[in-house]
């Protein structure tokens, strides 16, 4: 029997979402107790359903129906949102970061039902005092599930107070009785979720879930939408019925506000038309505008030559609301001026590669192979280049806009679009700062500059913080990082994180910056191939010659990169395996096992510190301290694994020590000697 439980992607037209009917006035409560014995969950009830309904008291769930009817669910939220405790505080006094002004903690929304189960559900209904703090501190982890990740009840239901249930009182099988309960346990989450989704609008930024109260998010997008009309960067559209080639707009939070991504809506024809533009915006990139830009290749490398020389200054930060800030009638000059050094008639060949057809400008042209090649007049070019500029049409609401300022972020032709535009400002106003010993690197719209010199560092961080209003271009304050004081008592950054990579300011040394393992995977439909496949995917583990490499890291900083590859390469595999349907297999381990070993080889081309036998007791060491903490789940497997280090010669050696701990701190000792 099922003890699952996961977020719907469409709430309303779930099952066991409408099994609810909170909002059914009309449900009795016999109804809505047949509904709870029947869920398909829990082990089969051995017991006529008439014997059974008798024996099972209706009036706690009367009172619970008046009780609903009555209930104002907004004002319990509402109430919380204006409360002094501040809840996105840890418990070291850190304050965690919001992706929106408006977002709701899982401890507050947690707290929030706290309040609905002592009004509308009662001790009648859950029983001890227990049954209720377990409910919520489950429910509290379910609010934390990734986007696909399936919750299991099945451990929950085992810690119970059945004895203390009013409701089951008649009941004296104890297995029925517990049974029962955590039916209507699912059945209360499910409540919980219909409650949820009646009041609140679920952000995902990837796999991770933000909760934002509905009537909080229309006003944001309403507001949002009306300061773009009034700053003229939206104009409104009456009586346009045609929505071809017309994008629609889809809002994300942000922790200062909202920003827009359009959702790309083209026909065959204008597609076709905009690969072939596509074409000629990278060639004249490339041939006129990234030899400018240095590539973040060139900063690991520039980095390892430069950290046994002087102080070196680094300044971080990227570029605020890049897309939405573009000059339309500059990126257009710019194109156009690049475009007339073409010839009048452009020559493209077409490429198919999967099914996804490309293009690729011809600068020389081979007369005897002329039938391959598609021509196209460059005015055509420069005509499309202007409708994808400044006539690109939105909906908001069933309602169409022009963009007026910026370019559309998720269009076919954005990024190149935003890559030649920033780079230009680069060009013209940044790369005069890049004196002798001064380099700028930039990928987009992030940026990295070092220099020897503390007066060039103050003068480029002057610059950022003033901003490029020639492009209107403005630069995240609250994001930018620096190794250097710019007055006494001002705040210093001992670590940069750029890219996906952490920089020691000290050492420059470089680590891998890893997200949480638990965001970083899909979980719907997740059997043992498709656990095979995403194990052995492992692009995220950034498995790439810096992090090994000894002309960049020091052998310690080798040493706490290899360390930190195991752990999250045994945090994917645990969270992968928890959302595992089938139940777990004796070859599991055997097949983490291969995979790792591949991971090893792959270490092994990098550095030569640590051997393959080493590495793979690392691995298996680090599962064993993820699935040490979860006994109760996988127990089999986590028997497994000890047995393997126990049997293993390295476990001897190391017995006391914790990973490559002892290894890093004999480094350590040595570089102090």
């Amino acid at each position: 029997m099922d003890w699952n439980i996961s977020f719907p992607e469409h709430m309303k037209e779930h099952p066991l979402v409408a099994n609810v009917k909170i909002q059914s006035k009309k449900n009795e409560a016999p109804d809505l107790i047949d509904i709870i014995v029947s869920k398909d969950s829990g082990p089969t009830i051995n017991m006529d359903r008439t014997k059974l309904m008798s024996r099972i008291d209706c009036k706690p769930f009367k009172e619970f129906q008046i009780r609903h009817r009555k209930a104002a669910y907004f004002k319990m939220f509402i109430g919380r949102n204006v409360t002094n405790k501040d809840y996105f505080v840890n418990k070291k006094g850190v304050q965690e970061s919001k992706s929106s002004p408006y977002q709701y903690h899982p401890n507050q929304i947690r707290d929030c039902f706290d309040v609905i189960m002592h009004k509308i559900i009662t001790t009648r209904l859950y029983g001890h005092q227990r049954n209720k703090k377990e409910i919520l501190k489950n429910f509290k982890k379910f609010l934390l599930n990734a986007r696909t990740e399936p919750f299991s009840l099945s451990q929950l239901v085992t810690h119970f107070k059945v004895e203390t249930v009013p409701w089951l009182m008649n009941i004296k099988n104890e297995k029925c009785k517990r049974s029962i309960f955590g039916k209507f346990v699912k059945w209360l989450f499910h409540y919980f979720l219909s409650i949820l989704n009646h009041s609140f609008h679920f952000h995902y930024i990837k796999e991770r879930r933000i909760y934002i109260y509905k009537t909080n998010w229309r006003e944001q997008k309403k507001k949002f939408v009306k300061d773009m009309i009034i700053k003229n960067h939206l104009l409104p559209i009456k009586d346009f019925k045609e929505q071809v080639n017309c994008h629609p707009l889809k809002f994300l939070s942000k922790p200062d506000g909202l920003r827009y991504i359009m959702m790309q809506q083209y026909d065959s024809d204008k597609k076709d038309k905009l690969l072939k533009v596509m074409a000629i915006l990278k060639y004249v990139y490339n041939i006129y505008l990234r030899s400018s830009c240095k590539s973040v290749a060139n900063l690991f490398e520039t980095l390892g030559k430069e950290k046994n020389k002087t102080q070196v200054y680094l300044i971080t930060s990227d570029i605020k609301n890049a897309f939405g800030s573009i000059k339309q009638t500059i990126l257009y000059d710019v194109i156009i001026s690049l475009i007339r050094n073409l010839s009048d008639v452009l020559y493209l060949k077409k490429k198919t590669i999967k099914n996804n057809v490309r293009y690729r400008y011809m600068h020389v042209v081979d007369n005897s192979n002329s039938h391959e090649y598609i021509t196209i007049n460059r005015d055509e070019i420069c005509s499309e280049l202007y409708r994808v500029i400044f006539d690109t049409k939105c909906l908001i609401n069933k309602k169409v806009y022009i963009l007026c300022h910026g370019i559309g972020q998720g269009l076919m032709l954005s990024s190149i679009l935003c890559e030649i535009y920033y780079a230009s400002m680069r060009e013209k106003y940044l790369s005069p700062m890049e004196q002798p010993g001064s380099q700028l690197f930039m990928y987009v719209d992030d940026m990295m500059f070092l220099t020897h010199d503390l007066s060039v560092a103050k003068i480029f961080l002057d610059r950022i913080m003033k901003g490029i209003p020639e492009y209107c271009c403005f630069f995240n304050k609250l994001k930018v990082k620096k190794n250097f004081p710019v007055v006494d008592g001002d705040s210093v950054s001992t670590s940069i994180s750029f890219l996906g990579w952490n920089i020691d300011c000290r050492t420059l040394c470089i680590g891998p910056d890893y997200p949480n393992a638990r965001y970083t995977s899909k979980y719907n439909r997740l059997t043992e191939l498709s656990f095979q496949n995403k194990v052995r995917h492992t692009s995220t583990l950034k498995l790439e010659k810096i992090m090994f490499s000894s002309e960049i890291n020091s052998e310690c900083q080798i040493l706490k990169n290899i360390q930190a590859v195991c752990t999250f390469q045994a945090n994917r595999c645990f969270t992968l395996l928890r959302c595992l349907n089938t139940n777990v297999c004796g070859d599991i381990l055997s097949m983490i096992t291969k995979v790792n070993s591949k991971i090893s080889g792959k270490i092994l081309k990098y550095q030569n510190l640590v051997k393959k036998r080493t590495l793979m007791f690392c691995f298996l060491k680090a599962l064993y301290v993820i699935f040490r903490n979860q006994k109760h789940s996988h127990h089999e497997l986590f028997k497994q694994i000890e047995k393997s280090i126990k049997q293993n010669p390295i476990h001897k050696k190391y017995l006391k020590s914790k990973f490559l701990g002892s290894k890093i701190s004999k480094r350590k000792q040595k570089k102090q000697g």
